[in-house]
């Protein structure tokens, strides 16, 4: 079943509203949530709901758009600013903008947007990790992983674009394997997984790892080195 992306216009004149409603009930994949005419209105609407898509003016009265993004936690959400003011798009792309459209909106430049956004979406859930803890989802990139550790009931998941190294979460080692890609990780003895491309060298069943760090391959796993070793080659 082809998923459906629900959509929240806000925009203080009506005509604006009336065309993005019809470019997106046309357009199969995404669905009209809400459409509202005050950003002060809108700032109250999102903070309880997370659409998949904003199309928001800048210039309205009371808060525009550049402040109500800002007001919010922004991340994760993708935000189409829609305005009449080209001398906004650099402070609109500072925020991460998924796009940026003048108005008036042609069903084209409409459909090239959307398919941008989707494209986007679409990579970040190829490309991320996402673990339930508790009643927290956490996302990691996987991109952002260089090797992890069980320790007990925890995992150390080890990665250069972490804050301190390394962050410390309550998982199971052999759970957590079964959510990577099997070509990009690879578990090499009972309590270490390491990414492919942190591998330096791998040699008598030793892997030695970017950051100097060697990690036997336990006998149960040896039959993964020459596959390791293969992949490095076609690096």
């Amino acid at each position: 079943m082809k998923k459906i992306f629900n959509c929240v216009v806000i925009d203080d004149e009506p005509a604006p509203r009336e065309i993005l409603a019809k470019h997106i009930a046309k357009h199969q994949s995404l669905s009209l949530l809400k459409s509202l005419d005050e950003a002060p209105k809108a700032l109250d609407y999102l903070r309880k709901h997370k659409p998949d898509f904003i199309f928001l003016d800048i210039d309205m009265p009371g808060l525009t758009g550049l402040e109500l993004i800002n007001s919010l936690n922004a991340e994760g959400l993708n935000f189409i600013f829609v305005t009449a003011h080209p001398q906004f798009a650099t402070d609109a792309f500072d925020l991460d903008a998924s796009d940026y459209l003048m108005k008036p909106v042609s069903l084209e430049r409409f459909n090239t947007s959307v398919k941008k956004v989707l494209r986007r979406l679409e990579l970040s859930k190829e490309e991320t990790v996402v673990l339930d803890i508790g009643k927290e989802h956490l996302h990691i990139p996987l991109d952002s992983i260089d090797w992890i550790e069980a320790d007990n009931y925890y995992v150390d998941i080890h990665g250069r674009k972490f804050a301190e190294g390394k962050i410390t979460i309550r998982y199971t080692l052999s759970k957590l394997e079964k959510l990577l890609p099997q070509d990009r990780f690879f578990r090499v003895n009972r309590s270490v997984i390491v990414g492919l491309q942190y591998i330096e060298k791998i040699r008598n069943n030793e892997l030695s790892l970017r950051n100097g760090k060697k990690i036997r391959i336990s006998k149960s796993c040896k039959w993964i080195a020459g596959f390791i070793e293969n992949r490095l080659k076609m690096q």
